[in-house]
């Protein structure tokens, strides 16, 4: 017969193991929990470089919980200390741009997450960039 301390131990374990599965299991099933680079190379699958911007517009406007912030025919988008940024700090990438608002996911504080898109001066993608921000309270 197991002791109390073997079956208590025996049940902790489970449950801890059990937090884990489903854990990983959310982060799995919400796309916007992963990793930025694997969520850009998910997004460059779906639209990848070389792409029209009107193809990627169109791509982008089939996604329901997706928000096109901005479409900018005249100017990339800015790259500054590893972060996208949308004007006037570090290197311009690309000469047009597209900003999207993919979702947000909370952890616990709310994360917004939107893709940069830069298109060189004929209008093909050249590149995305992911950028996750926490909403402060």
């Amino acid at each position: 017969m197991k002791s109390r301390t073997q079956k208590t131990v025996k049940y902790s374990l489970m449950a801890v193991l059990s937090v884990v599965l489903i854990s990983s299991i959310i982060l799995m099933l919400n796309p916007l929990r992963w990793p930025e680079k694997m969520l850009r190379q998910q997004l460059l699958r779906q639209t990848p470089v070389g792409t029209d911007i009107d193809e990627v517009i169109q791509y982008l406007e089939s996604q329901d919980e997706w928000e096109i912030i901005y479409v900018n025919h005249t100017a990339g988008y800015h790259y500054f200390d590893g972060r996208p940024y949308e004007a006037g700090v570090g290197a311009e990438i690309g000469e047009q741009s597209i900003r999207v608002y993919l979702g947000e996911y909370r952890n616990p504080l709310a994360v917004d997450v939107n893709v940069f898109y830069a298109f060189d001066g004929d209008g093909k993608l050249m590149d995305a960039a992911i950028m996750k921000s926490i909403d402060s309270i």
